[in-house]
């Protein structure tokens, strides 16, 4: 309200004319209206200021939806990159490869003179090593 001082102004100052020219015509010429302050109801300003204070929150959490949604994309990037380099591990990965590794794994072990394998109840993993379908043979 404050800020169309000069709208308030006009308004008051025509119909204050109107008024004058309806009693007395012509006598009285409106020429100026000062407005030095303005007071509104309490509970119209504490009304204003919630409404401000709750677009403020509105906005502080749109921002963080914002956020939250590049965070989110960021990780969709990220898994989609892990899932391409597995991919490639994947395909790339040969028996013989997998051999080679647990020769030299099983060398090192050799080489740090422990005597102690241990070996899951399942079998699971060492099929290189003691090919699970030879024992089940015997």
């Amino acid at each position: 309200m404050h800020r169309k001082r000069e709208q308030i102004a006009e308004s008051i100052k025509l119909r204050l004319q109107e008024t004058l020219d309806a009693n007395d015509p012509g006598v009285f010429e409106i020429t100026r209206i000062v407005i030095r302050s303005v007071l509104t109801d309490p509970s119209i300003e504490a009304s204003i200021r919630e409404a401000v204070a709750n677009q403020k929150r509105l906005e502080a959490k749109q921002v963080m939806v914002e956020i939250e949604r590049k965070n989110a994309e960021i990780e969709a990037i990220r898994a989609q990159g892990i899932a391409n380099a597995n991919d490639i591990i994947n395909k790339t990965l040969t028996s013989e490869y997998l051999q080679h590794e647990l020769n030299l794994t099983l060398q090192k072990f050799a080489e740090t003179g422990a005597n102690t394998i241990v070996v899951p109840a399942n079998m699971r993993g060492f099929e290189m090593i003691l090919p699970t379908d030879k024992l089940a043979q015997q």
